[in-house]
Parts: C-alpha cells; sequence; structure tokens
C-alpha cells in the first residue's frame, strides 16, 4: 500500500491526537471513490470518539510513500462502506462489524 495523504484526529473525550495516513485508493473522487470517516473510535479511551481536526494541516505528499504496519492508517477493504481504521497494527471495528459480533455472540441481539 502506498500514501499521499494525512489527515489528524483528535478525540473529543481524552484529547488524544492521531495522524491518520490514506491508503492511495481511497478518496480518490473518481468512479471509484470511497471516503474515509470523519469520525472514528479512539483507541486511547473506550468512550471517545476522534473527529477530523486542523484541516488546513492536513499532509499532501508530492510522491507516495509506502504505507507501513507501524503507521496509523486508513485502509481499503472489501467488507468496508469506507477506509477501515488502524492504528499501527490494531484494526478498529467499525460500528456494523461491532454489531455483527454482537449477534455472533448472542444470537441475534441482546
Amino acid at each position: 500500500m502506498m500514501t499521499r495523504q494525512g489527515m489528524h484526529y483528535r478525540c473529543g473525550n481524552c484529547g488524544h491526537h492521531a495522524v491518520m495516513w490514506l491508503d492511495d485508493t481511497l478518496e480518490t473522487h473518481d468512479e471509484n471513490h470511497k471516503p474515509v470517516p470523519f469520525t472514528i473510535s479512539c483507541p486511547n479511551c473506550a468512550p471517545g470518539f476522534m473527529t477530523h481536526v486542523d484541516w488546513h494541516e492536513d499532509i499532501h505528499l508530492h510522491e507516495p510513500m509506502p504505507l507501513t504496519e507501524d503507521m496509523n492508517r486508513f485502509e481499503n477493504r472489501e467488507n468496508c462502506e469506507c477506509g477501515c481504521p488502524v492504528f499501527a497494527g490494531h484494526v478498529i471495528p467499525t460500528e456494523g462489524e461491532l454489531n455483527n459480533t454482537i449477534q455472533e455472540i448472542f444470537g441475534g441481539g441482546l
């Protein structure tokens, strides 16, 4: 995977900050457009959510660079309608994935 763009996210609960790098196949603004989420779960605190902040400080590279396992990033996964957040190798489940897991564990709901 390669990247050309990084976005700043900050948690409204604990203040945790992260630069999230985008897989080059996300936010392409063409017929294959797949967005990244504006709000994601915070990996630092359970109740918090991180939102895209400081848009004017987003990072735009002239040349692509490799995305590595130690980088916070959005990956383009087939089972996700938008970029899937990964924090230094740890996938943060989407709301839909959490609901599916709960249904699998509890047999259709609580």
